[in-house]
């Protein structure tokens, strides 16, 4: 009879824990998207969105709803063609490959290899592609061509340092050629690549890794080839194969606009002057039901040419009836030390704790400093000294101020 009551007390305290992670049946709805005011702030606007995104996420008892749901990267047709033809080819080469038909092996494999880099935009990440490499540069060896399995094997350990060869599929001596070819000279160099997009602003990812939003110099890369991507929320997103040299390497992504895109310019212009103008027009409104969202926080970004900074303005809407809640404003300059994250973030804080009333229960974390820079117990002592200093400038006022001083007292 213990099991079945242990069991019952089990699912007991799986289910509040279940109830305590979840949020409420009426938690607020939040989402977060950020428009660009002139070009030169295109190239941190998806950055800055995301980082004022991921601060909402922190939050507990709300519901985080992604922009990125409404306006996606689109793959392009064509790219996506080739992926599905990629990926039938894929399970035509493997099956040959493993039945030791190394002739149809190659055939299957040369074909699939053209339909991969024709469809680098729409590749997920490097499984399909590291694999078909692999099989490929073993039916070399198996055929004779020694120099084009090293190459191929290579071409592996560019994308893919860390992929394992299986030992059931793949020969010793194949693997063995392995060995040697990530210990040569050529495998240890390294090149970087300078990745720009238009518009500015777009992720790029490496072999399927985010590396950061263009302009981006990623640095350290393997010489060797690399499949490089840049997406941008309403444009279709944009691949290609790119060898690295020692040299370093430029990459121009110019990505093509959708027509979702062309439709949601002319609202965020309206978003834009929402935020700067206190009278509503029913644009922040209107994001209620394509975000399914309570509350949306509109972000502008400014590029002040004159001080190199940019300005942010964010205010917190009521997507029911269209008003502001709130509003904060700051304004940075780079990224240098990463500290831009935690400033964005706090403008979610500060914003939701405006309209809440309280800065203590919005926070899902308990840290006691959170919201604290480290520096408020420093402006303390200084309040202090400076009224004791006051104190005793108008004690000896008319007097000589050396008067029963030292010199050593601030020490």
């Amino acid at each position: 009879m213990r099991t079945p009551i242990l069991l019952a007390v089990l699912l007991l305290g799986l289910s509040s824990v279940a109830k305590a992670s979840a949020p409420k049946p009426h938690a607020v709805k939040l989402t977060a998207v950020v428009v660009a005011a002139d070009e030169s702030s295109e190239a941190k606007q998806l950055e800055v969105q995301g980082y004022l995104n991921n601060a909402i996420a922190e939050y507990r008892d709300v519901v985080h709803r992604r922009p990125e749901k409404l306006l996606p990267p689109v793959i392009p047709d064509e790219a996506a063609a080739s992926f599905r033809r990629a990926t039938r080819g894929y399970e035509e080469s493997r099956r040959a490959f493993d039945q030791k038909s190394y002739a149809d092996a190659e055939r299957f494999l040369r074909a699939t290899l053209k339909e991969l880099r024709k469809s680098t935009p729409a590749l997920p990440d490097c499984k399909i592609l590291c694999e078909v490499i692999a099989m490929y540069g073993a039916v070399m060896l198996e055929r004779g061509d020694v120099e084009e399995a090293r190459y191929q094997l290579l071409e592996l350990n560019a994308i893919k340092p860390e992929w394992e060869l299986s030992t059931k599929r793949f020969s010793k001596e194949y693997l063995k050629l392995r060995e040697a070819a990530v210990r040569s000279p050529q495998a240890l160099m390294r090149g970087n690549l300078n990745v720009t997009s238009m518009p500015g602003g777009g992720r790029v990812l490496v072999n399927g890794e985010f590396k950061g939003y263009a302009p981006q110099l990623v640095e350290g890369l393997t010489m060797g080839r690399h499949f490089v991507q840049v997406e941008h929320g309403g444009h279709e997103t944009w691949g290609r194969m790119i060898d690295i040299s020692p040299e370093a390497t430029e990459a121009m992504a110019e990505l093509v606009p959708t027509e979702e895109h062309v439709a949601w310019r002319a609202l965020s212009m309206k978003l834009l002057r929402e935020v700067d103008q206190p009278k509503s027009s029913g644009a922040a409104k209107s994001l209620g039901p394509k975000f399914d969202v309570d509350r949306v926080f509109i972000g502008a970004l400014r590029e002040d040419v004159a001080s190199g900074r940019t300005e942010l303005s964010v205010a917190l809407f009521d997507t029911r009836d269209g008003k502001r809640v709130s509003q904060r404003r700051m304004s940075f300059r780079g990224n240098e030390y990463g500290q831009l994250a935690k400033e964005v973030g706090s403008i979610v804080h500060n914003l939701l704790a405006d309209a809440s009333g309280s800065r203590e229960k919005v926070k899902e974390t308990g840290d006691p400093l959170a919201g604290k820079a480290g520096t408020e117990e420093w402006n303390s002592d200084r309040q202090k000294r400076d009224a004791a200093r006051e104190k005793e400038r108008q004690k000896y006022q008319g007097r000589d101020p050396l008067q029963g001083r030292t010199g050593m007292e601030d020490w």
